[in-house]
């Protein structure tokens, strides 16, 4: 069984005391059991607490303690002075935690004498458990603890309301101990190291949280972020891909890894993270643009010019997409698509004297004698201005 941290100290103490206890045959005696000093003690800081005297009670059940540590009352009633009237919930969480790991070694001394004698074993339970009536004290202590885990929370949260975040953090941090496994604990340690403008803290944090909340896009895309803005694109690639599976239909993970993945000179996926957005909106021009300019950077030629087309379809009017293509496609040879585009470029800018050569070329080398008559017509206009 796994502890919280801060519980562990007195998990120890308490099983090496049960085991003490169980190698000297402790048998039936009773685990509360004081000395004169510890019982006067006890009795005097009853009647204080009883004429609500806090401050003489208070070192009087800490005596108590020292002498037995697994005394749950004087554990108990230390706790409720910190809970009830110190409004000190950190203080009363750390005697209930201390009660409860008592309560749970005098369990632990009565699982062991089960295992070696049944009769000396009823004995105990009888003079320790029931006696005391600790499995509903247990019950009660442990919503108590509860309580004061929700207290410390709100105390937290109003210092991070007012914007006093080192103290927030502090108190995140009692929380974190009692509770690891708390996502929205160590979510506000890392909001409130992100406002106090600590990322690298901040980053820590959020990748605890991170291991804590599974398929959280929003989550993973914070993180990545944070290391964008580091220039750490590998890592921040890395993390748009944990976000983009958690939303696979989101196209902005996907955009946003091909910036990093195109950042980190990893051109490949860029890539195929740029065709990811494509897929998913095909009317990203911005998009197809990059995946366009990738495509030529990684001689993906035919790529490219149906990227191309892509983005003139999108936009008729952009003489930059209409231009590129037109060249592309004479540079393949493909003369019947250089009329066509070249021919949208002209309409576009009819001062384009580089897209009537191309034409003129293209219909020449397709053997269109009344396009090529035209075109260079055409072209000859353009040398007499």
């Amino acid at each position: 069984m796994s502890f919280p941290k801060s519980l562990k100290n007195y998990k120890l103490i308490s099983l090496a005391i049960a085991v003490i206890f169980t190698l000297s045959i402790f048998a039936a005696e009773d685990t509360q059991k004081l000395g004169p000093k510890a019982k006067r003690d006890l009795r005097s800081a009853n009647m204080y607490l009883s004429q609500e005297i806090y401050d003489k009670a208070e070192p009087l059940y800490k005596s108590v303690i020292e002498e037995n540590p697994l005394n749950v009352e004087a554990l108990e009633k230390l706790a409720g002075i910190y809970y009830q009237v110190k409004k000190d919930y950190i203080t009363a969480n750390e005697y209930y935690s201390k009660a409860l790991a008592a309560i749970d070694s005098i369990y632990t001394i009565h699982e062991e004498l089960k295992k070696q004698d049944e009769k000396q074993a009823e004995d105990f339970y009888d003079d320790n458990i029931d006696k005391y009536d600790l499995e509903d004290k247990q019950e009660t202590l442990g919503k108590l603890k509860n309580n004061c885990w929700l207290y410390i929370y709100k105390d937290a949260l109003n210092y991070y309301k007012q914007q006093d975040f080192d103290t927030a953090i502090t108190k995140y941090k009692t929380l974190y101990q009692e509770t690891p496994d708390s996502a929205n604990v160590v979510q506000m340690i890392a909001n409130s190291y992100l406002q106090k403008q600590d990322n690298e803290k901040a980053l820590e944090w959020l990748v605890k949280a991170a291991a804590l909340k599974e398929n959280d896009a929003d989550l993973a895309s914070q993180i990545a972020n944070l290391y964008f803005n580091q220039k750490k694109f590998e890592e921040a690639a890395n993390w748009y891909e944990k976000a983009a599976v958690d939303e696979p239909e989101n196209p902005n993970h996907f955009y946003n890894m091909a910036v990093s993945y195109s950042n980190a000179k990893n051109y490949e996926k860029a890539y195929e993270s740029y065709k990811k957005v494509i897929e998913l909106e095909s009317d990203n021009l911005d998009a197809i643009m990059m995946a366009n300019s990738l495509a030529v950077r990684l001689n993906k030629t035919e790529e490219s010019i149906e990227l191309l087309k892509k983005a003139a379809d999108l936009d008729p009017n952009n003489i930059d997409v209409l231009s590129i293509l037109s060249y592309q496609l004479f540079k393949q040879k493909d003369y019947e698509g250089v009329l066509n585009y070249a021919k949208k470029w002209y309409d576009v800018d009819n001062s384009a004297k580089e897209a009537v050569q191309l034409l003129y070329q293209s219909a020449r080398n397709t053997n269109k004698p009344e396009l090529t008559k035209k075109y260079e017509q055409l072209y000859k206009s353009f040398e007499q201005e």
